[in-house]
C-alpha cells in the first residue's frame, strides 16, 4: 500500500470519528504535547547565571546580605567563590553590588579616603591610612594578573629623623595564592610593580611569598637571585623544546601517544674577555736617530836608558827618540722607532650558555604498527625509534658535541587509576551539581506516563467503540446478516473462514442463503470472528458501528 493510500485511509479513519470525539482527541494531544514542550523549555533554561566568580568568604557574605536587602533571589556556592542570580536580574544585581562597593577582593583602595572627613584627622591617621589605600590597590592589580587567586601586600615606609646619620629604607611583603595549574610564577613581576608603586623603594627590599610559606623572591640576596632566575631560565627552555618536539610528533602519533621530558643545564657566569692584537705589516717610522764617530791617536817612545841626568829637570833630550804608533777608529750608529697599529677588543657576556641538553621521550608501543594494523618487526622497530630520534634531534635542536643525549623508547601504556578515580569523582560531582535538575526532568517523565496512561488509554478505548464480545450487543435479523456476510465475507478473507486450520490460498467457497453462511459458522464463531477482526479491523469496526446505529434507528 502506498502512501497516498494511506493517507486516504487515515482521513477517512478520522471524519468517521465525528466532530466531537475530534475536538478531544485534538484538546488532549495538545495538552500532552503543550505539557512536554513547556517542562523541557524549564528544563533546559539555567535557572541562575553566575555574576562573580573567584571571591573570598569575606566578599560573598558581604554581597549575599547587600542582595538579600534589595530583594535579588540570589544562589550561592557551596566553598563561597562564586554568587548567581537570575538571568533577569544580571545587570541589576551587578549595579546595586558596584554601589555598595561589592566585591572588594578582600582589600580596599583609595576609597578609604571617601569614608574619612576632614574634621579630626590627624598627620598619623592620614599616614595609615594612604599607606591602607596604597597597599589595597596593589593587590587588586596583582590580583588582575593571570592565575592569582588572592594576594596580600604589607608596606612599611622609612622613616626619616634629624639625628639620624642613615635614613631607614622602606621595604614590602607580599603574600600570594597562585592557582594549582600555574608552572611558572610571575615572582619578578610582582616585585618590579612593587618597587615602582612606592616610593623610594628599592627592588632588593621586596619580598614575595607564596600562601604555603614558601620564599619565592628574597631580597639582598644576588646568589639567590641569580639562582632563581637560572631555574626560571631553565624552565622555560625545557617548557620552549618540549612544545617543539610535541608539535613534530603529534601529527604522526597522536598527542595522546607519547610523553616528553626535557633537562636543560645552563651557564649564567658572567665572561668578560681583554684582547690586544698588533699588526706588524701596517708599521710607520716614528723617528730615526743616526751618531757617526771618528777618532786618531798618535804613540811615541824613547829608548834612551833611564839616569841620574834623566831624572834632572829642564835637561834636554840628548839622544833620538824611539818608535811611534798611530791609531783611528770610526763608529756610526742608527736608531729607527717604527708605529705599528694595534686593537684591543674587550667582550662581556651575562647572558646565558646551553651547557647540554637531555631529553626523553616515551612511545606507546600499540601505536607503532604496519599500515595494514600488523606489529611491527623488532628490525623495523628499532629502524622507527631510530628515524623517532633524528626528529627529535633535529627538533630540540641536540648537539653530540656539546654532550647532549636523546632517548627514546617504545613501552605500553597502562591506564591511570588516579586519573580514572579523578574522572569519577568529577563525573560524580557533576551528577551532584544536576540533581535538581534530574529530579524536575523525572517528576516531568512520570506526569507524562500518568496522561498517557489515564488520559489517553481510556480515550482511545472510548473512541474504538464497545468490543464484539460485550454484553448487549443488538440481535441481528436476516437482512442484518446478509449485508454483514456481504461487507465481511469477501474474496481476501473467505479462506480464513475455513473450517480447516491450515490456510487456503484457493478460490474462496460459494455460500448460499444467509442461514447456510451462518450454520457454517456455527462451530466456532469465535475463533472465526477473532480471525476476521485481526485481518482487517477497520472494516470490522465499521460494521459493528453501522450495526449499532441501525439498532438505535429501529
Amino acid at each position: 500500500m502506498d502512501l497516498a493510500a494511506l493517507l486516504v485511509a487515515l482521513k477517512d479513519n478520522l471524519l468517521r470519528l465525528g466532530a466531537r470525539r475530534l475536538a478531544i482527541l485534538g484538546a488532549v494531544g495538545l495538552f500532552v504535547f503543550s505539557a512536554v514542550g513547556i517542562g523541557s523549555y524549564f528544563l533546559s533554561k539555567s535557572r541562575l547565571a553566575p555574576i562573580y566568580v573567584g571571591l573570598t568568604a569575606n566578599d560573598s557574605s558581604r554581597m549575599a546580605a547587600a542582595l538579600e536587602s534589595f530583594g535579588v533571589p540570589f544562589e550561592v556556592s557551596a566553598d563561597g567563590s562564586q554568587v548567581s542570580v537570575s538571568p533577569d536580574n544580571t545587570y541589576r544585581a551587578r549595579a546595586l553590588l558596584a554601589e555598595r562597593g561589592l566585591p572588594t577582593h578582600g582589600a580596599a583602595g583609595y576609597e578609604l579616603f571617601d569614608k574619612l572627613g576632614p574634621l579630626g584627622l590627624t598627620s598619623f591617621m592620614q599616614e595609615v591610612t594612604r599607606v591602607r589605600a596604597l597597599e589595597g590597590e596593589i593587590a587588586r592589580t596583582i590580583q588582575s594578573m593571570r592565575n592569582v587567586r588572592s594576594a596580600r601586600v604589607h608596606i612599611a615606609i622609612g622613616e626619616s629623623a634629624g639625628f639620624r646619620r642613615n635614613a631607614q629604607p622602606s621595604t614590602a611583603s607580599v603574600v600570594v595564592r597562585f592557582d594549582g595549574t600555574q608552572s611558572q610564577y610571575p615572582v619578578q613581576a610582582i616585585r618590579q610593580l612593587v618597587a615602582a608603586a612606592v616610593p623610594a623603594l628599592a627592588l632588593e627590599n621586596v619580598r614575595v611569598m607564596s600562601a604555603d610559606g614558601t620564599v619565592l623572591a628574597a631580597g639582598g640576596d644576588e646568589a639567590n637571585g641569580g639562582s632563581s632566575r637560572m631555574v626560571d631560565l631553565e624552565r622555560t627552555i625545557s617548557r620552549q623544546l618540549q612544545n617543539n618536539i610535541s608539535l613534530t610528533l603529534a601529527p604522526h602519533l597522536g598527542r595522546e601517544n607519547f610523553e616528553t621530558s626535557v633537562a636543560v643545564r645552563l651557564n649564567l657566569d658572567k665572561k668578560q674577555t681583554s684582547e690586544n692584537v698588533f699588526d706588524p705589516e701596517s708599521k710607520v717610522e716614528r723617528s730615526v736617530r743616526v751618531v757617526k764617530e771618528t777618532g786618531s791617536a798618535l804613540n811615541a817612545a824613547n829608548k834612551s836608558s833611564t839616569s841620574v841626568e834623566q831624572n834632572i829637570p829642564g835637561a834636554g833630550d840628548a839622544g833620538p827618540g824611539g818608535p811611534q804608533s798611530q791609531k783611528s777608529n770610526q763608529r756610526r750608529d742608527e736608531v729607527t722607532n717604527y708605529e705599528i697599529s694595534s686593537k684591543a677588543t674587550t667582550t662581556t657576556s651575562e647572558g646565558y650558555r646551553l651547557e647540554n641538553v637531555t631529553v626523553a621521550v616515551v612511545i606507546n608501543r600499540k601505536k607503532l604498527v604496519q599500515p595494514d594494523g600488523k606489529p611491527l618487526t623488532d628490525q623495523a622497530m628499532n629502524e622507527k625509534i631510530a628515524e623517532m630520534e633524528k626528529l627529535i634531534a633535529a627538533a630540540s635542536g641536540v648537539d653530540q658535541k656539546r654532550g647532549d643525549r636523546v632517548t627514546v623508547s617504545a613501552l605500553d601504556f597502562a591506564s591511570d587509576p588516579a586519573g580514572s578515580e579523578a574522572q569519577g569523582s568529577g563525573f560524580l560531582a557533576t551528577l551532584g551539581n544536576h540533581t535538581g535538575t534530574l529530579i524536575v526532568a523525572v517528576a516531568i517523565v512520570i506526569v507524562t506516563l500518568l496522561i498517557v496512561w489515564f488520559g489517553l488509554r481510556p480515550l482511545a478505548r472510548s473512541l474504538a467503540g464497545p468490543r464484539a464480545d460485550m454484553p448487549g450487543l443488538p440481535q441481528l435479523g436476516n437482512e442484518a446478516a446478509g449485508e454483514a456476510r456481504e461487507q465481511l465475507f469477501t474474496p481476501a478473507v473467505a479462506p480464513m473462514l475455513s473450517d480447516s486450520n491450515e490456510p487456503q490460498f484457493g478460490a474462496a467457497p460459494q455460500f448460499g442463503n444467509a442461514s447456510d453462511a451462518l450454520g457454517d459458522l456455527a462451530p466456532s464463531p469465535a475463533e472465526r470472528l477473532d480471525r476476521l477482526v485481526g485481518l482487517d479491523r477497520d472494516r470490522a469496526l465499521a460494521v459493528l458501528r453501522r450495526w449499532i446505529s441501525e439498532e438505535r434507528t429501529q
